[in-house]
């Protein structure tokens, strides 16, 4: 092909623009070409009342489970360096670190350092219900907007995503425009500095629609936990503080999972990760994970 001088700026320009356009391309179809149950994951803190007692014996539990990726919430007893080595000595991959919003306060540069001793790639954290309950107006709102972006370029500046993670408490109106928390901190935070994990059964308790959510936000959620709410247990008001109790294995409560899965799949979530709240982990994750496997073979 003969380029003739005038014309190689808009050649140049063509190709840049093709290349870019692939490479955005092949970043957004990440999740798409990598199987439902590649990325699948635990949330280690199911497995806490084990953890405390003996962590190694956790995280045996976990690869037993057949789960590879995992996201953490500290690491207990044992030193990061300690909790890594043993991680690594059983083939597991810590994808993301969740990080009490008080010890993001506190120093948050410390709190990336041991996210990324670890090997995690997200730092998620979520807002403590004292700390819900503090913010009653936009004006306050903008305190938590300030935060989070402070804390999403700290996060940044070291390879590092910083995530919100849902827990409920965040679709109040806090103006007369209806905007609750959730909405202003989507519409008021960068995308590079911010993005979301939502948590389907706190979303689900607070009596939205997950799906309605996704759609919503489709360009934030990047990461989702799930786990199912018993039958019969009504939505809203006290739950949201004892929800808890009332987590079942996945694919036996209220939740329309295969709804939330495939919205969930076209907007292109990275990771998914199994966090069981009740007092029998171990009895519920085995078949959450069998319900998860053959319920991806139709997404």
């Amino acid at each position: 092909m003969t380029i003739r001088p005038n014309s190689r700026p808009i050649f140049l320009r063509i190709v840049v623009c093709l290349t870019a356009f692939a490479s955005a391309g092949s970043i957004l179809n990440a999740s798409a070409t990598t199987p439902f149950m590649d990325r699948l994951g635990l949330q280690l803190y199911s497995l806490r009342v084990q953890a405390l007692k003996n962590m190694p014996a956790a995280l045996d539990h976990a690869k037993a489970f057949g789960i590879s990726n995992l996201e953490i919430a500290g690491t207990g007893s044992l030193s990061v360096e300690a909790f890594d080595r043993e991680v690594r000595k059983r083939g597991l991959t810590v994808v993301g670190d969740h990080v009490r919003y008080v010890l993001l306060q506190k120093d948050v540069k410390a709190a990336i350092a041991a996210s990324k001793a670890v090997g995690a790639k997200y730092i998620m954290t979520s807002l403590p219900p004292p700390r819900l309950a503090q913010i009653k107006d936009e004006k306050d709102a903008q305190e938590v907007v300030r935060e989070f972006t402070a804390w999403g370029e700290a996060c940044r500046a070291e390879g590092i995503q910083f995530v919100y993670h849902t827990h409920g408490g965040e679709f109040v109106p806090l103006n007369q425009a209806g905007d609750t928390l959730l909405d202003i901190l989507v519409r008021d935070t960068r995308p590079d500095l911010m993005c979301l994990q939502m948590d389907v059964f706190w979303v689900f308790i607070a009596g939205q629609d997950p799906v309605k959510l996704l759609r919503k936000y489709s360009s934030r959620w990047k990461l989702m936990h799930l786990k199912d709410l018993q039958k019969g247990i009504p939505l809203g008001g006290e739950i949201i503080a004892a929800g808890h109790k009332y987590s079942v294995a996945i694919g036996t409560g209220q939740i329309d999972w295969p709804a939330v899965l495939s919205a969930a799949e076209k907007i292109g979530i990275e990771h998914y990760f199994i966090e069981e709240e009740s007092s029998a982990p171990l009895e519920n994750i085995p078949p959450s994970i069998e319900y998860l496997k053959k319920l991806s073979t139709r997404l």
